[in-house]
């Protein structure tokens, strides 16, 4: 999950973009505009001879696929622009002059139907951003050479500096010292999470063998307590669960890189990471002790671990982030012992925030951990059957 992630996430930077050019302007502008397209670096430009390839071929290539955008700069662009541009510095000297414009044609973007509605905006956000710096500069030019013809004195050529307002993007944090977000920190995060909560299966399967031949019974008549051997359990899970997240950070510290992945990037505040893995570890461990009491069988006991934990992860954001899910969808995330665990690894991982950016989540797990440890106890003591 983690390489499908990453080869997602550098979709855009690391691949050149299938494009199909008609450029049937042939004048200023359209090659203004091809010549910026094509020295971004981004696309993998394929241009064709306006006097062979019609709007129409250029949409069929990309409807069948060969191509992922196509770009067609109608004729008389150029002209047309030059024709507006005279006429508005006429109007701005003669008043009398009517306000009326040459309709230009649009510049066509045709868009493979499979691409992702994500993708598209981005790609094609881009290309009007070239577009329009384009437009923009032969617009200027054009009111220059209006104004020249207009005014008897000599008019030097304006100049304007490129890049006035700049737009500087980071990701935000808290710390000076900056993680930088990417497929290892999350999925190590969200799997790692989800790998640990299996635990819960194997406890619950445990624990209705021991009580079906007869091992606790016999624990109890040696005057070992319910909470002894709740204890017990725990204490061997927990190392279990413990060795598991060891095994997950150091695949994303020594084996992620090998295979070309992002190193993962270890927060600085490794008791806030000892709590949050404590905290999710005692949570599993507490909702499986819950499961095997309830259940009667280990195929009930199997089955409902399973389910509950799919879909607990689903709602918590493992498989799709909680941000992309519907309002209704995201209230009930909430419930998630899985949507904590999430959120306070997300604080360290990714955020690389401290202690106090963990406590709420890391108390939230562990009062899941008690109170089902708690209703077990209940329904335990509530059945003839069990010793107490």
């Amino acid at each position: 999950m983690a390489y499908l992630q990453n080869s997602t996430f550098n979709a855009v930077t690391n691949r050149r973009i299938p494009i199909v050019l008609l450029n049937a302007d042939k004048d200023t502008l359209g090659q203004s505009i091809e010549s910026s397209i094509i020295n971004t670096n981004v696309f993998d430009v394929t241009r064709k001879n306006a006097d062979s390839t019609s709007t129409e071929q250029i949409e069929q290539e990309v409807a069948d696929g060969n191509y992922l955008l196509g770009i067609v700069i109608p004729a008389n662009t150029t002209k047309n622009i030059h024709l507006n541009m005279k006429r508005a510095v006429n109007m701005s000297f003669n008043s009398s002059i009517a306000p009326k414009f040459v309709s230009a044609d649009s510049i066509m973007i045709f868009v493979d139907p499979t691409t992702q509605n994500s993708f598209r905006q981005s790609v094609v956000s881009s290309i009007r951003e070239y577009v329009a710096r384009m437009q923009m500069q032969f617009t200027l030019s054009e009111i220059q050479n209006e104004i020249k013809k207009q005014v008897p004195i000599s008019i030097r050529k304006i100049e304007i500096p490129e890049s006035q307002l700049v737009i500087c993007e980071q990701y935000a944090q808290h710390s000076k010292v900056r993680i930088i977000p990417n497929s290892t920190q999350h999925n190590v995060a969200a799997w790692g999470l989800f790998a640990v909560f299996f635990i819960a299966l194997t406890l619950s399967s445990c624990i209705i063998e021991e009580r079906s031949s007869g091992c606790i019974m016999r624990l109890r008549l040696l005057g070992v307590s319910w909470w002894q051997y709740y204890l017990a359990k725990a204490i061997v899970c927990l190392l279990v669960c413990h060795l598991q997240w060891l095994i997950m950070l150091s695949l994303g510290v020594l084996l992620f890189p090998l295979i070309g992945l992002p190193t993962l990037a270890i927060c600085s505040h490794w008791l806030a990471l000892l709590v949050m893995i404590f905290s999710i570890s005692t949570a599993a461990i507490g909702y499986g002790i819950a499961i095997g009491i309830v259940c009667q069988t280990q195929q009930q006991a199997t089955s409902f671990s399973a389910i509950s934990i799919v879909i607990l992860a689903a709602l918590g954001g493992v498989w799709i982030p909680s941000f992309v899910m519907p309002t209704s969808m995201q209230m009930l995330s909430l419930l998630s012992p899985m949507n904590w665990g999430l959120k306070g690894l997300y604080n360290l991982l990714v955020r690389d925030e401290d202690l106090y950016s963990v406590v709420p989540s890391a108390l939230a797990l562990l009062m899941f951990a008690a109170m089902s440890v708690l209703v077990a106890n209940l329904i335990q003591k509530s059945r003839k059957s069990f010793i107490r």
